[in-house]
């Protein structure tokens, strides 16, 4: 996802994390996205979702996590301002 940040000063080098909404998560997320500021790493966030999902239409569960993308890449935007995502 492009979000507009600035390219990473080492684009070969990326850390990746998954988020679901959950706490562990975020916490996860806030961790890889100091650790991206300090390496000068590219950021990757993917979404994750559980087995509950199955019963909603595709269409939401594509909105929810389009919704959830979008507050984790601002949360690490906080968190790191100078990291690409």
């Amino acid at each position: 996802m492009s979000s507009g940040m600035e390219e990473p000063a080492n684009p070969g080098h990326r850390i990746v994390v998954g988020v679901d909404g959950s706490e562990n998560a975020n916490r996860a997320l806030d961790g890889a996205a100091a650790q991206a500021e300090r390496t000068s790493a590219l950021l990757e966030i993917h979404v994750a979702y559980g087995a509950g999902y199955v019963l909603f239409p595709s269409i939401d569960v594509e909105e929810d996590m389009g919704r959830l993308l979008e507050s984790a890449t601002e949360r690490a935007r906080h968190i790191a301002p100078q990291v690409g995502t």
